[in-house]
């Protein structure tokens, strides 16, 4: 029976491969988020690109919005989202519940709708220190 004698380079080269292993698979950890959505009513997390209301100077509307009239403009705030199901980026409106202070970069909870068939999305709330 041989006796196998392992170099100092291959013990060290063992030891960084265990170290990397298990921060990579520790990382993998985080990918899932603490907070609750309610995924079984179809809801999802996404994240606010930009927010439209009139305190903002004109910008190009989504048909969806374009499509209201000018009260409903005033008087609401709508937010674009960026989401992803599957291997996909899907980009919504929804309207912002009165009193939430959404704004670029957020991480909200949402209901999609279809923006190009004339229905809005629906905000439930912003995710506090949430990773889109």
């Amino acid at each position: 029976m041989e006796n196998i004698v392992y170099s100092n380079e291959f013990r060290s080269a063992a030891a960084v491969s265990t170290v990397l292993s298990v921060v990579l698979l520790g990382g993998c950890s985080t990918l899932i988020h603490p907070l609750a959505i309610d995924w079984e009513h179809g809801a999802r997390r996404g994240t606010v690109v930009q927010v439209y209301d009139t305190s903002r100077p004109a910008l190009p509307l989504p048909a969806c919005l374009a499509r209201l009239s000018a009260t409903d403009l005033a008087l609401h705030r709508y937010a674009e989202i960026d989401y992803r199901h599957v291997r996909h980026l899907y980009r919504e409106v929804g309207e912002l519940p009165a009193g939430m202070n959404a704004m670029p970069g957020d991480a909200v909870e949402f209901l999609p709708k279809n923006c190009e068939n004339g229905t809005l999305s629906t905000v439930v709330r912003v995710l506090p220190g949430a990773p889109s």
